[in-house]
């Protein structure tokens, strides 16, 4: 089995230098220390490297690093566990980012899901004709400026 990275990333207000040993989350939850430990613990006999690292772009997620505890650990705000996926959108092509582990979508209706592939056919063809378009008017002017 591969080794895994995870990272904790909580919205915290600040370090687990807290005097009792814990994080003081900003919806008045509190990881302690100890839980972590044993979750670290159980982690590392499943075959998971938990390294210190703490990756995040998002300015609305606010890092907690853990000194006191070997490991950091990532979260969502609806407490579930992220993982790393990958963006595939046109501005970030293979981005890594934490994302949630279980995010909610409602379900497309039936109409959607029939138009959509439409669209993107339509939206295909005419692309391919601005192409066309474009690699005739860059031939005339060539044409031009043989002539």
């Amino acid at each position: 089995m591969g080794h895994k990275e995870v990272s904790w990333l909580g919205p915290s207000y600040g370090l687990a230098d807290h005097p009792k040993g814990v994080i003081v989350q900003r919806l008045w939850s509190v990881v302690s220390i100890k839980r972590l430990q044993r979750l670290y613990s159980r982690l590392q006999q499943q075959a998971l490297t938990i390294t210190p690292s703490v990756i995040s772009s998002s300015p609305s997620i606010a890092p907690s690093v853990i000194s006191s505890c070997p490991s950091t650990m990532v979260m969502c705000f609806y407490r579930k566990w992220t993982i790393v996926q990958t963006s595939w959108t046109d501005n970030n092509p293979q981005r890594r980012f934490w994302g949630c582990s279980d995010p909610y979508d409602e379900p497309m209706c039936a109409r959607s899901k029939a138009i959509i592939p439409g669209l993107l056919r339509t939206i295909n063809k005419l692309r391919k004709e601005v192409d066309d378009i474009k690699d005739q008017a860059s031939n005339h002017e060539k044409e031009v400026v043989l002539l």
